[in-house]
């Protein structure tokens, strides 16, 4: 039976896919800094989504699993079905098929009419519900208008939202996601977009198919956003020892090896006054984003 219980943090769970899974040289004994529990969760979570791709083999030392996989032959990365696995709040569903249902076609509302009606028409009717404020529903708004599925126009003194006109025939672009989710840099957004199609398309294979980029994807999204922003970070990363570092970085550059497909972040490391490379792999988080003007400088 599948383990479905979803995860609220990825970093736990990269660490293990990673250095237990992929790599293979670790056993259960070698966590000893995380709970018999947890770690048993985590492998039935990780075992659930591989199961097609799970090796064992017995040592003195004990049995080690890893993953073993012909790259050539999948068609669709296995990887992301660790970020189907994360949860979000119970709120981010309500609002979002609220508020849609609410500015359906032809409807323009603005914020406090929104508020009121889904207090009226929608939470009433559930006794545990609660109430939403204005701000959270401020804040959704806001987040779907930079996606493009709400437009907001000023009448007045006051924004008023409908539903976006520029609807997507998604069947059009079945191949055309089907190839992205498996080629770009974050392509796991592509993935969750393929679940929504009926049938899967089988008609790309990849002679070079780097499978564990899918691990690294919220570290390189980060990293990106720092970018254009020309922001510095605190990447945080854990030593083989178990050791946990972090150095304040400015990251300019993402390099892709050619030959591996590990990717690796060049940044300028302030603490030793020179430029360094980071394996993305390695990497945590990407902490405390704080502006620099001279950005351009160091690029160039």
């Amino acid at each position: 039976m599948a383990y479905s219980e979803l995860v609220k943090n990825l970093d736990n769970i990269r660490m293990v896919m990673r250095d237990f899974y992929v790599y293979g040289f670790k056993s259960k004994a070698d966590f000893n800094d995380r709970s018999a529990r947890s770690h048993d969760n985590d492998r039935r979570r990780i075992e659930s989504w591989l199961a097609d791709y799970m090796c064992f083999r017995q040592n003195a030392k004990g049995r080690r699993r890893f993953i073993a996989v012909d790259s050539r032959k999948i068609k669709h990365n296995p990887f992301y079905k660790a970020w189907k696995a994360k949860t979000f709040t119970a709120k981010d569903i309500m609002l979002h098929f609220y508020l849609l249902d609410m500015l359906q076609e032809g409807v323009s509302m603005s914020l406090n009419e929104l508020v009121e009606r889904l207090d009226q028409d929608y939470l009433s009717h559930f006794a545990d519900a609660g109430t939403i404020d204005a701000s959270t529903v401020r804040k959704k708004l806001a987040e779907y208008v930079q996606l493009g599925l709400i437009v907001a126009a000023k009448q007045g003194r006051e924004l008023f939202y409908s539903r976006s006109k520029d609807a997507v025939n998604l069947e059009r672009w079945h191949e055309t996601v089907s190839f992205f989710a498996e080629s770009s840099p974050v392509g796991v957004v592509g993935s969750f977009l393929e679940d929504k199609y009926s049938e899967e398309v089988n008609i790309f294979s990849y002679k070079h198919h780097y499978l564990l980029q899918a691990l690294e994807s919220d570290v390189l999204l980060d990293l990106l956003d720092a970018m254009q922003k020309k922001q510095t970070v605190r990447l945080a990363s854990c030593t083989d020892g178990g050791k946990h570092i972090s150095m304040r970085v400015l990251p300019l550059k993402i390099y892709v090896s050619t030959q591996s497909g590990r990717r690796y972040v060049m940044g300028w490391f302030f603490k030793a006054k020179r430029i360094i490379f980071c394996r993305l792999d390695n990497l945590e988080q990407v902490l405390e984003p704080k502006d620099l003007p001279d950005f351009d400088k160091f690029l160039a």
